[in-house]
């Protein structure tokens, strides 16, 4: 056998375990490369300090700390995040965020490794899967900070919806049933896909969509009590609609057409690239019209857009922005890569499917590191400088990441003893 036989051989069959493991682990260096930095300089992010560490510092014990609900929502991993890097010594106390913002972070891409669906069979399709997971959508408010990560474990709920297409075995559904139910008390977003699990039990009588649906339910009875009761703020302020409804509306457009292929590359890059992602997203457009139709796969394109639809109707204000668009992006880039590999879809709609994938993960690859810059700066106090100072009686306030002229992200401490 020939080299290049036993690379075919490699990316189109079954992996073994030490071959998803390594998967998981390029996956893992992939991460860590976009901001090496923070292996030797953690750092807290926003809320991450002035909510969630600054409560873990107030709260009388780890169940009410862990139990607390905050920003209109409740959060478990975040409050756990809190917790952990409560746990530790002040100087090193952003490991504990970041240690589980990472492994929240991974999640997705152990799925996709792991997976045994048909999407994610060989370890080409793997690594298909996991350059779209990596790419798409990936702003750099949502990199490897514990606020955010509700949006990486919605993705896990998308991708497990993805994974249960055929039923799977009793131990990896339990692994699943456990990130669901992680999700569901940690992210309102991952609760938005409860509908499609109980569509799709309803449909096939499946006992893995049973479990999913249940975890995901009793996630959304939580969240709605939270809701309901106002015990987690900002619920007034949550709920509203913007001044200006045409940009409400053009935002939830560009959820589902221009952002999932294009992110923000078209906004600084001239005339030319703009007229050329117009172009394209229409034609993604005419591709998910079609899928509409025709299908297969119609109800992927219902869950994007409808998760797409209520994320942005309960962010802040109801303005979206990237971060709420994260999920509709990663599951239509998946829906495009299932196309172009489909072989029973006429050869033309591959070719349209297998284009605007590769033209995604292009230009999302070239812009991925870019559109992180706004979000690191060598230039903002490290926490180690921030702990020295309080230390040395200099200051009695703490600043988190990000430290935009304007915006004041500190609590104050008392001097360590």
């Amino acid at each position: 056998m020939t080299i290049m036989q036993r690379v075919t051989e490699l990316l189109h069959r079954p992996p073994p375990v030490t071959v998803r493991l390594l998967l998981l682990l390029l996956a893992a260096a992939c991460l860590a490369g976009r901001d090496p930095s923070l292996l030797t300089a953690p750092r807290f992010w926003a809320e991450e300090l002035t909510v969630y560490f600054a409560a873990a510092l107030d709260g009388g014990g780890a169940l009410d700390v862990l139990t607390q609900a905050h920003l209109g929502y409740y959060s478990f991993i975040a409050n756990f995040a809190g917790w952990l890097a409560a746990q530790l010594p002040l100087e090193q106390a952003p490991y504990g965020t970041l240690a589980v913002a990472a492994v929240v972070h991974l999640l997705p891409f152990a799925i996709i490794a792991f997976g045994r669906s048909p999407l994610f069979a060989s370890t080409g399709r793997k690594l298909l899967a996991g350059a779209v997971l990596l790419v798409f959508g990936a702003a750099g408010e949502l990199f490897l900070n514990a606020v955010n990560s509700q949006v990486h474990l919605a993705v896990s709920v998308a991708l497990i919806y993805l994974e249960l297409t055929r039923s799977p075995e009793r131990g990896w559904l339990a692994t699943l049933t456990g990130i669901t139910a992680l999700a569901a008390i940690s992210s309102p977003q991952a609760c938005f896909t409860t509908p499609a699990f109980w569509l799709r039990w309803w449909r096939r009588r499946e006992t893995a969509d049973l479990w999913i649906a249940s975890a995901l339910t009793s996630g959304c009875l939580l969240q709605a009590m939270v809701v309901l009761l106002g015990s987690g703020g900002r619920t007034g302020s949550r709920f509203r609609f913007t001044e200006n409804v045409g940009e409400w509306l053009q935002g939830i457009i560009e959820a589902v057409m221009r952002y999932p292929l294009f992110g923000r590359f078209s906004d600084n890059h001239g005339w030319m690239v703009l007229l050329i992602v117009v172009a394209g997203s229409l034609v993604f457009a005419a591709f998910q019209i079609r899928v509409l139709r025709q299908g297969p796969r119609r109800d992927w394109l219902l869950l994007a857009w409808g998760v797409s639809l209520l994320s942005i109707l309960a962010s802040l204000g109801m303005r979206g922005g990237d971060r709420y668009m994260m999920f509709g992006a990663v599951l239509l880039g998946l829906l495009l890569m299932a196309a172009a590999l489909d072989p029973e879809q006429p050869p033309v709609w591959r070719r349209i499917a297998g284009g605007l994938l590769a033209a995604g993960l292009l230009l999302q690859a070239v812009d991925w590191q870019p559109r992180f810059a706004g979000f690191h700066d060598p230039g903002w106090s490290a926490w180690s400088d921030e702990v020295r100072d309080l230390r040395s009686g200099q200051t009695d306030r703490v600043h988190a990441h990000p430290q935009w002229p304007g915006v004041d992200w500190s609590i104050t401490l008392p001097p360590p003893q």
